[in-house]
């Protein structure tokens, strides 16, 4: 069993360490702020007027204002949060659930004040270290890097059922992926399964092998397209939903991937963080037909994304939050360090 989203901030964090040579020193100042090092936020969400950090091994939520992009409160020691290495993450009204990957459980917090409501232990609802959330309708589906993939109630957290869909021989579920047909797709370390929603049943399979998956992190629907990023080769795999059939793979110096985390569909544009400090920050592709857009860069690697409205937010390994303008791709602004 391969911890891939624990393995991706291992990396990153590795890169940030081994470019600290190349920092100033208000770089390096900025780094050790607070009593918290590295504060690293590896989740966004968020509600339209503001946007919740999570951050790893600290466990620290942090919000912040998406207006201005100042933080107005930070949230410490919430649930069990604050030894754990939290991955996925989704909302439902208002509230919203934090898997940990290395602890097992999951927590629901309250996206008006942070506050924790909830835990549920992954072991006694069949869930084993937890990855991928998707919140569809009033149901939270967890996938677990154990190969189990469970649907809960989103409100109460109570189980509702554990889906056979991806198997029992101990395969990752790493991400999740909801398309408007009432499907979810899973995906796992050689191949992404679809699933029925209303009965967590499996539809069909469809397996790329070592050639178009290498250690799968995200995955991202756009135009009956499925994207998927992968970490060891820093490469992205397009495969057609409706088909089966993989249509592509992208990688290359043009398109400067490097150990790509997370993905976000937008204007048309697949949005690409990434986690290696040997390309660029963000590389942008056409949905439709996998050209090159635009790339972003940044000194310091990405650690999450996300979608607010007709901006993009990405969180970097120095703490930082940059909002860009998605038709534009102009840096709207620089919120951070934000511990």
């Amino acid at each position: 069993m391969r911890m891939l989203r624990v393995v991706t901030l291992v990396v990153a964090m590795g890169f940030v360490s081994a470019n600290l040579a190349a920092c100033t020193e208000a770089d390096r100042k900025q780094l050790h702020h607070g009593s918290t090092s590295f504060v690293f936020p590896v989740a966004l969400l968020s509600d339209g007027a503001t946007l919740w950090t999570v951050s790893s091994g600290s466990g620290e939520l942090r919000e912040v204002k998406t207006a201005t992009g100042h933080v107005i409160r930070i949230v410490r020691n919430a649930c069990t949060l604050a030894d754990s290495y939290p991955s996925g993450s989704s909302r439902f009204g208002s509230v919203f659930w934090v898997a940990d990957t290395y602890g097992g459980d999951l927590f629901q917090f309250d996206v008006r004040t942070g506050k924790c409501l909830r835990a549920v232990a992954g072991r006694k609802v069949g869930i084993r270290h937890p990855s991928g959330l998707q919140v569809i309708g009033r149901y939270l589906w967890v996938a677990g890097l154990g190969g189990t993939l469970t649907e809960l109630s989103a409100g109460s957290g109570s189980l509702v059922r554990t889906s056979k869909a991806i198997g029992s021989d101990g395969t990752s579920g790493t991400a999740l992926e909801a398309v408007a047909d009432g499907a979810l797709w899973v995906l796992r370390d050689r191949s992404v399964i679809e699933v029925r929603v209303g009965s967590g049943a499996r539809m069909r399979e469809i397996v790329g092998g070592s050639r178009y998956f290498d250690e799968p992190t995200a995955i991202v629907s756009a135009n009956a397209r499925l994207w998927i990023a992968n970490l060891s080769s820093s490469s992205l795999t397009e495969i057609d939903a409706r088909t089966g059939t993989v249509a592509r793979t992208i990688r290359g110096s043009s398109y400067e991937l490097s150990f790509p985390i997370a993905l976000a569909a937008v204007r048309g544009d697949i949005w690409i963080a990434n986690g290696g400090l040997l390309g660029d920050f963000v590389t942008i592709i056409n949905a439709s037909t996998g050209r090159l857009v635009h790339k972003l860069s940044s000194p310091f690697p990405a650690t999450a994304m996300t979608i607010d409205g007709g901006d993009v937010w990405v969180a970097n390994s120095l703490d930082q939050l940059l909002e860009y303008n998605s038709a534009t791709f102009q840096l709207i602004r620089t919120t951070g360090p934000i511990g």
